[in-house]
């Protein structure tokens, strides 16, 4: 029975594949104003180093591979308490921005891979259970079941995975659903906590969960929010002309002097866990 529940979860969560071409197209592009906005709030990363240190997962002798690290809002807190971080993300520019940082702070003990974690081979890198903790904060990267067991099998120790479960963007959500429909296949990626929390308990494992509540805002001028949101889309959706044309005409509907302001609330929801 408990082989066809997990089989009945797995099938569940399959979302969209992503491309990875417009996948780091997308992060590189957003990667100046993601750093700036990361560093500048750094209290938004505070939730996660609080609960990975309530945890005691912060040790100097553990070794931690970050997941789609960005421009390492948690890879230099994690690498001023831990022996090494293992720095992973599929945007060049992001890794660029986690060089400085770690220099700026005197770190010599991370280490940056771009790659897109669903290629990893574990054999060739030598990360089959190397690691005391595998975090993956926010990504994309860990999107069904074979990058999520990729995951439990670099891990010696802990994983720490967490996505939104609830999402509201102001605009974009309106934009969406203009573009898109109702059913546009966003639901699988809001359940993806509750999909690996099923497969996790099937496979025999205790995830401990955690909810948090943010709220952020950005403000992008009206080109560089049409050029976001076209990349935003090409992720998993080939834009047509027509639909380029109703993304133009209805950001410049809701621009107010040039700019856009994009307001977000979401429900996080945090997965940690302990590898057998």
């Amino acid at each position: 029975m408990m082989e066809q529940d997990l089989n009945y979860w797995i099938e569940k969560w399959q979302p969209k594949k992503l491309s990875s071409s417009a996948t780091s197209e997308f992060w590189n592009k957003r990667a100046k104003s993601y750093n700036r906005d990361v560093f500048e709030k750094q209290e938004e990363s505070n939730y996660v180093i609080d609960l990975l240190e309530k945890y005691n997962l912060l040790q100097k002798n553990n070794r931690v591979l970050d997941i789609g690290c960005g421009p390492g809002k948690n890879t230099i807190p994690m690498a001023k308490k831990c022996e090494e971080v293992i720095a992973l993300d599929i945007s060049q520019e992001m890794l660029e921005y986690v060089g400085e940082h770690g220099k700026e702070h005197g770190l010599d003990n991370i280490v940056c891979h771009e790659k897109n974690w669903e290629d990893i081979s574990l054999d060739e890198y030598g990360w089959e259970k190397k690691f005391d903790l595998v975090v993956a904060s926010m990504t994309p990267g860990v999107y069904n079941f074979s990058t999520l067991k990729k995951m439990l099998d670099a891990s010696k120790g802990y994983c720490y995975l967490s996505g939104f479960i609830n999402r509201r963007d102001e605009i974009w959500s309106r934009l969406e659903k203009e573009i898109l429909g109702e059913h546009n296949g966003n639901k699988s990626r809001e359940d993806k906590i509750y999909y690996i929390f099923n497969i996790l308990w099937n496979l025999g494992y205790h995830p401990e969960i955690h909810y948090f509540d943010r709220t952020w805002e950005h403000v992008w001028s009206l080109e560089e929010t049409i050029d976001l949101y076209k990349q935003r889309f090409n992720i998993n959706h080939t834009l047509k002309e027509e639909e380029i044309k109703k993304i133009e005409a209805f950001l410049t509907a809701h621009q107010q002097e040039g700019k856009v302001i994009e307001k977000t609330e979401a429900k996080i929801a945090v997965l940690i866990w302990k590898v057998e």
